[in-house]
């Protein structure tokens, strides 16, 4: 190769690198996607004589009934289900009904058979805590 050729082509590739350099530096500079706009999540509306267990808003309260107090008669039967991501209970302070264990999505269902206030909770979250009243 003689020299003017040589001379050329690093002439050549030298534009080609400045050209390059200069058109990388003019792109618009990546900017992030907006984070969307959080929504709240509803909550199911509990059926008539139904409990949810539903998550709770801190690590406080990782869990609450809804509704925490219940109003039904004897002969009526009261169903928990576990809305939450974590194991559950519903056990009467009297020892009169206890879920045992409800993994997420399971129920429970207890027939009230005498008048009274049943105070409960989960033995495994103790923040947890409703109520039964049966009224003749």
């Amino acid at each position: 190769m003689d020299t003017p050729f040589k001379l050329a082509l690093v002439v050549i590739f030298g534009g080609a690198v400045i050209i390059g350099i200069i058109a990388g530096r003019s792109e618009a500079a990546p900017t992030a996607a907006a984070a969307p706009t959080p929504t709240a999540t509803a909550l199911p509306v509990p059926l008539p004589n139904h409990v949810n267990i539903i998550p709770g808003n801190s690590n406080d309260q990782p869990a609450f009934d809804d509704p925490s107090v219940l109003t039904v008669h004897p002969g009526d039967m009261v169903t928990w289900t576990n809305l939450t991501s974590g194991s559950q209970t519903a056990t009467a302070d009297s020892g009169v009904f206890n879920s045992d264990v409800l993994a997420p999505g399971q129920s429970y269902t207890w027939t009230a058979t005498k008048t009274g206030r049943f105070p409960y909770g989960s033995y495994l979250s103790p923040n947890v805590r409703g109520e039964i009243d049966v009224v003749p």
